[in-house]
């Protein structure tokens, strides 16, 4: 997955929509309606604050990775895009580099995190709407990173942008 993407300017805006591998676009929202969220990985020293890549694997067969691309869309500006990989075939990650945690989240709803002004169209994250909460995954600070919240528990979630910048859609 390219962390960085060079060319987004189109129809007169920076437009920056997620990276995916594995599915078609169309086909997420299917492939996670009524599934449940077992387990997380994240690499070992890294925390979900800021996190290169994060692996959730559901009780359907699919595992879901996510990291970000940086894109430059000013002088001196960047900002971040949501890449994605879903895939059903068994690809273990070394537990020597990552560390693997027991998640229980039932997944009702999905909705996309976006950044839409004047100049700029970004796919930033992921809403994930269950009963108890919702999980969210968004580019972080650092480019190329991702920055998690789990639903009802305090944890440092700092994404790219203050959340009240980012507009909700159902995806």
């Amino acid at each position: 997955m390219k962390p960085y993407i060079t060319n987004s300017f189109k129809d007169g805006k920076h437009t920056l929509p997620y990276q995916i591998e594995g599915m078609d676009r169309a086909c997420i929202a299917e492939v996670l309606a009524g599934s449940t969220m077992e387990s997380y990985e994240i690499p070992r020293k890294q925390s979900l604050k800021s996190c290169w890549q994060f692996r959730v694997n559901l009780d359907n067969g699919f595992w879901l990775e996510f990291s970000s691309a940086c894109t430059e869309v000013g002088e001196w500006e960047e900002i971040g895009s949501l890449n994605i990989i879903i895939s059903n075939r068994i690809e273990a990650l070394s537990p020597e580099k990552y560390e693997k945690k027991p998640l229980i989240f039932k997944i009702n709803g999905v909705e996309s995190l976006t950044l839409d002004n004047k100049n700029i169209f970004s796919e930033c994250g992921l809403v994930f709407i269950g009963r108890l909460g919702e999980l969210i995954v968004a580019a972080g600070i650092s480019p190329g990173s991702v920055s998690i919240k789990l639903p009802n528990q305090e944890n440092e979630f700092e994404p790219e942008l203050e959340c009240e910048e980012y507009s909700r859609c159902s995806l």
